[in-house]
């Protein structure tokens, strides 16, 4: 295999794994978006940008990589929900449920207000 034929097997296979990425559920995210719920889902990666959930049920849901950015997510369940990576700039969590929840890596800012209604950043605890 030439060197150009290698380099170009690798670049394809990069872009496909990176678009696996990108692993959202589409119906989830609609479900999330209409309801404010989807607990259980797939939202992984979803730009779910001003959500309005308040008291929704997004608990055990996959949002790694979520962009929530100035969602509404007050009294939301994220209880069991992986939130690892998840971007939550200028969301309300006011009295959100964390219980149990992955937040490794979360991101949040001056904008964001945290469950206990502090403004952030948050800083979450540990399980």
């Amino acid at each position: 295999m030439s060197r150009f034929s290698r380099f170009s097997a690798g670049f394809i296979l990069t872009v496909l794994l990176s678009l696996g990425a990108w692993a959202e559920n589409p119906e989830h995210v609609q479900q999330a978006r209409d309801t404010g719920s989807c607990p259980s889902c797939d939202l992984s990666s979803a730009y779910l940008k001003a959500l309005q959930a308040p008291l929704g049920d997004l608990s055990n849901a996959s949002l790694q990589g979520a962009l929530l950015w100035d969602s509404n997510l007050v009294e939301t369940s994220f209880a069991g929900a992986d939130l690892t990576g998840a971007e939550l700039l200028g969301a309300n969590l006011y009295a959100a449920d964390l219980t149990g929840a992955n937040l490794a890596g979360v991101i949040t800012d001056a904008t964001t207000t945290c469950p206990d209604g502090s403004p952030g950043p948050c800083v979450f605890s540990s399980p």
